[in-house]
Formats: C-alpha cells, structure tokens, sequence
C-alpha cells in the first residue's frame, strides 16, 4: 500500500494497477495506537476481504460485489501497542477501476487513513 493506504488507479499515486485483471494480497500488522472500539474502513470496487489475526473468518468479507456500495465498515476492540497480524485480498474481473484504501476511526472518534509506521 501506499503511504496514505491506498493502491490503484484513483489516486494518481504512483502504485497504479494497470492490469484488467488482477488479484493481490497485502499483509503486515495493525498496531492499536489506544485501547478501545475501532471501526476499520475498507473502500473499494473491486472484491476485498480483510482478516485480523488471521482469522479464518474474514472480519471484512465483501468477495462478491454488486452495485455501486464501494464501502465496508466494521468494528472491533482492539488493545492499544499490541500487533496485530492483517490481511488483505483484493481482485478485480471486470470492474472500471482497481483500488483500495483502507481507513479506521480511533475512539477518539476521527475517520483516517491508518498510518505507516
């Protein structure tokens, strides 16, 4: 991902997939700046799913898309300075354009792109 969560054709940032078609796959860690009640954000047109922990069941599961919804929103209590294991599935077949950003509200209550450390 790029330094402000994103990957793709929407930003203009220099990470463009250009590719008709594709599947990717990020992974790495989350670190919870607080302890608290998360809500993690992914936005995309394309198929995504987002796993903590490597759960087995997705925690954002959005592999079939229709419409137009672009966003998946959930919440989770996370403990502030631990790691967190994160994955990221992202494909596209035949959507217009391929990106994905991913995004959380602290407790503190403001939406952001999650932070590189």
């Amino acid at each position: 991902m790029g330094r402000r969560g994103e990957l793709g054709n929407r930003t203009g940032a220099p990470e463009k997939v250009t590719g008709k078609e594709f599947a990717i796959r990020w992974s790495g860690s989350l670190i919870a700046a607080e302890s608290g009640e998360y809500e993690l954000i992914v936005h995309s047109a394309n198929s995504v799913r987002l796993r903590l922990n490597n759960e087995r069941t997705p925690l954002v599961d959005a592999n079939v898309v229709s419409g137009d919804r672009s966003e998946y929103r959930e919440k989770i209590s996370l403990i502030g300075g631990r790691l967190y294991d994160l994955t990221i599935d992202c494909s596209r077949y035949k959507e217009k354009e391929g990106f994905v950003q991913l995004r959380w509200v602290r407790p503190s209550g403001v939406e952001e792109v999650i932070p590189a450390w």
